[in-house]
């Protein structure tokens, strides 16, 4: 009771022309709308209005005498919303960034609005007016070293809820239950897997973000509908990469409408398109009924601005305009700016706002509030069987790259098998330069495997992990071990052909242990790969930055200069260098325990295995262990280190 007694003292203090919406658990919600907003809730929200005799009312209703009449004398309506409305508001956004002179710039400036389900709002603005960084800052995506203030705040408003009219004074709206669902955004660039088709994208989509949905013939159902409501039936079975520019913005609408979101964000959504295109896509959107749609739009056709809601003008980070089309233009007349009747409205004010005339057009804020909701997760395991199978499917159809690495590994290793054709045991010389040889193109090979593995699919995974579709622990772990089948049949192949053509010591335990060495030297590579791949931006600064590491890598190995004879003050980079382990391993392996005999080439220079190894400094107890437990733990640790650099990269 008192909160009502200070809620009806506050609202007697505000404008009688407002209607004030307050949210029972949260105190004061805040959010005022005129008559032509609240005539918009209320159709958004499929409002029934009753007088007292259940005699159904219009909305012209509210500002003449009814039949029935409470004590104030004033005509009573009560309407009664038959579902629940979802409203997203945002209060006094402002963001600031410090530049390289650490100035400090403004990127928004107090930014207030509000979005209805239902409704389709434009943001418009010459280049620079702060239209992205607004829908970026709504979903908390600015960039880390920017400072955002203001609120973002999302309530619902319940089917149960009873909202009581009486015109000259104001209406109080309570929440019952709060129901938000979550907020879809669509980014400026279409960025997909391009070798999956539209139907499995979406399938994939559809297991993923709907945890209720456990199978594809459940999914079929959802994604049967959404392809018809935006008329990519055609298309459905056709890869993304051979599809048309249109078909892809529809493809990345499509993909947020399988959360069926209560909002959708869209950032320059007709950008790459022709009229005819964005006109259709534009038409599409706005037949989203349960759907708010809140999207940055640079110079729409008339046709296509016509079928907004309402328009949200914007420059210099400041919003200097907003209401429907035809209210804007007449502010804009007002204040002396009246458009030609042959000129398109929306460019006619975005010239009217590049020329820097808006010292007379001030912007209108409204204070908002908020009422949270959560969604429900996947669990861990099923989101990353989902991540394994998709992976696993986009790797499988790029035939092409897979067939050039099987070429390439056969070549290689039958190019070295026949250099090194039949070697004699006692050609210690050709011997080493084998092994070292077929180490450095497994552990090269490996390394820039994966070095572009991350910076190529960076947009897709951080716009699904803002989307909180996926997260970074099953998204690593799917695509590093989605991989491994393939990386288990190269290194394979180089160690079966060059063994045999080669003529190592041929023993079934030597050639097991040659094999697991290789393969081991082979994935800690990987691992390097994916932490560079990880911390790099794009797939040449991950070049750049592999080369250098894994020439110094192939420098310590022990091959071109023994351990003993390295400076003291670089011999700790040879315990860095996986390459030195795996090599030293190979080696041992080799040489441990032969006796030469019989030899036909430089017998009096070596009598033994162990000669050879004392020689190169790899002799010891327990080398073979030491290098294997070695290697392991750096693929374990740099795995991790890739994991967490990932993470700090989304």
């Amino acid at each position: 009771l008192i909160q009502i007694l200070f809620e009806v003292i506050v609202m007697a203090l505000l404008s009688k022309k407002h209607a004030a919406f307050y949210g029972s658990t949260n105190g004061p919600i805040g959010l005022t709308l005129d008559e032509d907003n609240t005539r918009s809730f209320a159709s958004s929200a499929r409002a029934e209005l009753k007088d007292e005799a259940g005699v159904s009312r219009n909305w012209s209703d509210l500002t003449r005498d009814g039949s029935k009449q409470h004590k104030g004398g004033k005509p009573l309506i009560t309407a009664t919303v038959t579902r629940p409305t979802p409203i997203l508001s945002w209060q006094k956004l402002s963001v600031k960034i410090a530049d390289k002179d650490k100035k400090v710039m403004s990127l928004l400036q107090n930014v207030s609005g509000v979005l209805l389900a239902g409704e389709i709002v434009a943001i418009l603005g010459p280049s620079g007016a702060g239209k992205t960084t607004l829908l970026d800052s709504i979903l908390g995506m600015q960039p880390r070293q920017a400072v955002r203030t203001g609120t973002v705040r999302c309530w619902s408003v319940d089917a149960d809820l009873v909202r009581e009219i009486r015109p000259g004074y104001e209406g109080v709206i309570r929440d019952i239950d709060a129901n938000v669902r979550n907020i879809g955004y669509i980014s400026q660039h279409d960025i997909f897997h391009e070798m999956l088709t539209v139907e499995e994208h979406l399938q994939y989509q559809v297991l993923l973000r709907r945890p209720d949905i456990t199978n594809i013939s459940a999914a079929d159902g959802i994604i049967r509908g959404i392809l018809e409501d935006l008329s990519l039936v055609p298309c459905s079975t056709s890869l993304i990469a051979n599809i048309s520019g249109g078909e892809r913005r529809r493809v990345s609408v499509a993909t947020e409408l399988i959360s069926d979101p209560a909002f959708l964000l869209c950032d320059e959504i007709t950008t790459g398109l022709d009229m005819y295109q964005a006109l259709q896509l534009v038409r599409c959107l706005k037949a989203l009924k349960k759907t708010g749609v809140l999207c940055s739009i640079h110079q729409p056709p008339t046709q296509v601005y016509s079928l907004f809601t309402r328009s949200m003008f914007m420059v210099g980070g400041r919003l200097v305009s907003e209401g429907s089309p035809s209210q804007v233009l007449k502010h804009f007349k007002d204040v002396g700016y009246e458009c030609p009747a042959t000129s398109n409205p929306a460019d006619f004010v975005i010239q009217i706002l590049s020329a820097g005339s808006i010292s007379d057009i001030q912007a209108k804020t409204m204070n908002r509030s908020k009422v949270e909701g959560k969604l429900k997760k996947l669990s861990v395991w099923k989101e990353w069987e989902l991540l394994v199978k998709r992976s696993l499917k986009y790797t499988s159809r790029d035939k092409v790259y897979k067939r050039i690495r099987v070429v390439q590994v056969v070549f290689i290793s039958t190019i070295l098998g026949l250099l090194y054709l039949k070697t004699e045991p006692t050609n210690v010389q050709n011997i080493m330069g084998s092994l070292f040889f077929l180490l450095i193109n497994i552990s090269f090979s490996g390394l820039f495997a994966t070095l572009q593995t991350f910076p190529n699919e960076l947009p897709i995974f951080r716009r699904e992990y803002k989307g909180k579709v996926v997260r970074v622990g099953p998204y690593y772990m799917a695509k590093t071990l989605s991989e491994v089948p393939f990386y288990l049949i190269y290194p394979t192949l180089y160690v079966v052909i060059a063994f045999f053509l080669v003529g190592y010591s041929v023993s079934t335990e030597k050639f097991f242990m040659y094999w697991f060495l290789m393969l081991l030297s082979y994935h800690t590579s990987l691992s390097l790969g994916y932490l560079i791949s990880a911390a790099t931006p794009s797939a040449e600064a991950a070049n750049a930055i592999g080369l250098p590491i894994g020439v110094t890598i192939f420098l310590f190995a022990g091959y071109f200069i023994t351990v003993p004879t390295i400076p003291k003050a670089l011999r700790w980079l040879v315990y860095l260098s996986y390459m030195f382990y795996g090599f030293q391993g190979v080696v041992y392996n080799e040489f441990n325990n032969v006796v030469f005999s019989n030899c036909t080439f430089n017998c009096s220079d070596w009598i033994s295995g162990q000669q050879v190894l004392r020689n190169y400094g790899f002799d010891g107890k327990s080398v073979l262990t030491t290098d294997i437990l070695v290697l392991l733990l750096m693929m374990v640790l740099l795995r991790l280190c890739g994991y967490f650099v990932l993470k700090r990269t989304a």
